[in-house]
């Protein structure tokens, strides 16, 4: 659910909500506690790589975590 939620809130900022994807990579299999990877565009996309490499929207894209955590 808490993914979910992250994933539409930063949706909002323009990037493709490419949806949850369960993986059996080391840094989730070995956590000791829940853990959710995010990740937030990609530079190879020109639309993210314009949002990613500006960084007057790394506050906007933090405050879109923060709300999705908080609700």
């Amino acid at each position: 659910i808490l993914g979910e939620k992250i994933g539409t809130s930063i949706s909002s900022l323009g990037f493709e909500n490419l949806g949850i994807v369960e993986t059996n990579s080391k840094i989730l299999r070995d956590s000791q506690v829940p853990i959710i990877m995010i990740e937030i565009g990609y530079l190879t996309n020109d639309d993210d790589r314009k949002i990613l490499t500006n960084e007057s929207n790394y506050p906007k894209i933090a405050d879109k975590i923060f709300e999705a955590l908080k609700n």
